[in-house]
């Protein structure tokens, strides 16, 4: 059975951080009543209070992140769709953490040489390249090992991962990217392998999207 839950009202919470804080509330109720959870829409900053109310949520939790770019910008500029992971990694709460799909002109290597210390793994868009395998069959031998055995998990999926052929209307697209045929291969194996109890997709911007492509992907 699906519940919809409706919209978080922007105009009734101007501020971000208490909208996050509003979000990861509510999330943390739903989950402790066992339910899995889609959320959709905004900015990537969203992916914090998401990703914070899944890993306080359960044990040994996994979040895999299918995005262009890193999103692990310190705070120095507050709260931006580029600081989720940042905050989510700082936090102090153990979990794993794999980045897939990163595209190198979108990488900074100081927030990759940050990932590494903090015992993330980075599958990036260029070693998939390189390895002229079809997507979904490169990343499931490349997760393997995470796919053993089913353990929660919370995958986060920004739109910009796939190429603008596919979804212009994202607030940051790329020529290159993921096929979506690719991806739910993909998802349809994560889905069978692993306890997924979140999925956040972000980033779709219906302004810049072309006959509504983005948000019928999304």
């Amino acid at each position: 059975m699906l519940i919809d839950l409706g919209n978080l009202n922007m105009a009734e919470i101007p501020d971000i951080e208490v909208r996050h804080v509003k979000v990861e509330a509510e999330l943390k109720r739903i989950l402790k009543e066992k339910h899995t959870v889609v959320s959709l829409g905004g900015g990537h900053d969203y992916g914090y209070p998401d990703g914070s109310a899944f890993v306080e949520s359960f044990k040994n939790p996994l979040v895999i992140n299918f995005d262009a770019h890193f999103d692990v910008r310190p705070m120095d500029h507050g709260i931006t769709s580029g600081t989720p992971f940042f905050r989510l990694l700082e936090k102090g709460v153990k979990f794993d953490f794999v980045e897939v799909g990163i595209q190198s002109q979108c990488a900074s290597l100081q927030h990759f040489e940050y990932l590494k210390k903090k015992k993330a793994e980075v599958l990036s868009f260029d070693d998939f390249q390189k390895s002229g395998k079809p997507f979904s069959e490169w990343a499931v031998k490349k997760l393997s090992k995470y796919l053993k055995k089913s353990r929660p998990t919370f995958l986060s999926l920004d739109i910009d991962v796939f190429s603008s052929l596919f979804a212009p209307g994202a607030s940051q697209s790329w020529p290159m990217g993921i096929d979506p045929t690719e991806f739910i291969k993909l998802l349809d194996v994560l889905d069978k392998k692993l306890d997924v109890r979140m999925l956040g997709i972000y980033e779709v911007s219906p302004p810049l999207d072309i006959d509504d492509r983005t948000s019928k992907l999304a």
